[in-house]
């Protein structure tokens, strides 16, 4: 059965023959659900978040985490690891895609919901837009309502804080593979070389797109898990 424009329900989500159907027209407004799975949802993404952050932190009097590429050596904590050592990450590598393919066997896309890092910035995104635009019902009126000094500045707030958090993504990225504090010197006195500047802003704009804009679009596009 084909449905014409006319008779297209409102509702994003059209029910034809038990599939979903989306028309393209249609924007869908995704909405934050309460619960037992959502409180472990941000239990994960905070582990993530504290993991993603941890070339910050100072072990014996370095960094903890260094992927010393120039020097060919490996930090992580109290463990050096070089060239001749990296059988054990492909073993490690190993371990990590056979236990994704067994839980994936088991219970599904657990890891696309729970572990995967562009979930995790998604909803970091949707948190920061239902800050300043609202809830579902919020954000379709305000879009529909036409364009004025109140709607210009909750989307320029918006976007300037998604793109704050894109560069604080980038930055600390980076930081894994450089001195972290030294980088954030190096940015701020304009010291950093121009090849960083590039980098740093390929990533900004990458993580905006993927994490604010496009969101699942990535994973149904992009993604080669999925």
């Amino acid at each position: 059965m084909t449905l014409s424009k006319s008779e297209i329900n409102p509702d994003p989500l059209i029910i034809n023959q038990g599939l979903p159907v989306h028309d393209g027209n249609i924007k869908i407004y995704p909405k934050t659900m309460a619960g037992s799975f959502r409180i472990f949802k941000w239990w994960m993404a905070s582990l993530w978040l504290a993991f993603f952050l941890g070339p910050y932190l100072r072990w014996d009097e370095r960094q903890a985490i260094l992927l010393d590429i120039p020097a060919r050596k490996f930090h992580f904590f109290g463990l050096n690891i070089y060239p001749e050592d990296v059988w054990l990450l492909a073993v490690v590598m190993l371990i990590f895609a056979m236990l994704l393919i067994l839980v994936t066997v088991i219970a599904g896309r657990v890891f696309c919901g729970y572990f995967c890092f562009q979930t995790v910035w998604s909803d970091l995104y949707l948190w920061i837009e239902e800050r300043f635009e609202g809830r579902v019902n919020e954000r379709q009126q305000l879009d529909q309502d036409s364009w004025g000094v109140r709607k210009i500045a909750i989307k320029f707030g918006k976007h300037l804080v998604w793109l704050l958090l894109a560069a604080l993504t980038s930055v600390s990225f980076a930081a894994w593979f450089t001195e972290a504090y030294q980088l954030w010197i190096d940015l701020f006195t304009l010291q950093a070389d121009e090849s960083a500047w590039v980098v740093l802003g390929i990533l900004t704009v990458s993580t905006y797109l993927f994490a604010g804009v496009m969101r699942e679009q990535t994973c149904f596009w992009l993604c080669p898990y999925a």
